[in-house]
């Protein structure tokens, strides 16, 4: 059985599912030093590291019922990254984690996206 994710629209943003069609932008912030600095080994993905890495992230919502939603700008529609709940197995504890291509840091969407998904966790 496919669990669904949940789309939560706020005012500037909606959280939803990736697609397929987000992988060029996806990709484009993993291949980012400065955006990857302190998110796990702080090394850059390739792009097919990247597109494994969104599969798991959709792959955590279908093994915990939770996980990371990607971030779209409503007004333009752009992926601007990632944010949500995130155990991997051996993992200390939940973790309420986010991600913002770098071009969209500095105008609150981090922090509304995080606000967001720490009162959706099912």
């Amino acid at each position: 059985m496919q669990i669904q994710i949940p789309k939560i629209v706020s005012q500037r943003l909606i959280l939803r599912g990736f697609e397929e069609e987000d992988l060029d932008a996806y990709a484009e912030m993993c291949g980012d030093s400065e955006v990857m600095r302190y998110i796990g080994t702080g090394q850059i993905l390739s792009r097919s590291e990247s597109w494994r890495n969104m599969a798991m992230m959709l792959g955590h919502w279908q093994l915990r019922g939770y996980g990371m939603w990607a971030v779209e700008e409503r007004q333009s529609g752009k992926m601007l990254g990632r944010v949500g709940c995130w155990q991997p197995e051996g993992w200390i504890g939940l973790e309420i984690g986010w991600t913002i291509r770098r071009a969209f840091w500095g105008q609150g969407f981090a922090t509304e996206a995080g606000k967001i998904a720490i009162c959706r966790r099912h």
